[in-house]
């Protein structure tokens, strides 16, 4: 399971992202407004992304940029 927490905001400009990473900001914003918790595999369903490296890098250069915080968490084990 990953985290997201959102830093620009419901409508950020998007002049410094790729088309691809300003897509995935909009469908990962609009997905996790809709529900608290939303499954990985239905973002990237949403997005046509089928590997998870991909989601994972736009992720990254979206945080880099300053857009949004993202991490693995961690999963108690009892």
């Amino acid at each position: 399971m990953i985290r997201i927490q959102f830093l620009k905001g419901d409508a950020p400009d998007f002049a410094d992202c790729t088309s691809c990473q300003a897509e995935t900001y909009r469908v990962t914003r609009e997905l996790l407004d809709s529900a608290p918790r939303v499954k990985t595999a239905a973002i990237m369903q949403r997005l046509n992304i089928k590997d998870i490296r991909s989601f994972y890098a736009r992720l990254t250069h979206l945080q880099e940029k300053g857009y949004l915080r993202w991490g693995k968490s961690q999963t108690a084990t009892a």
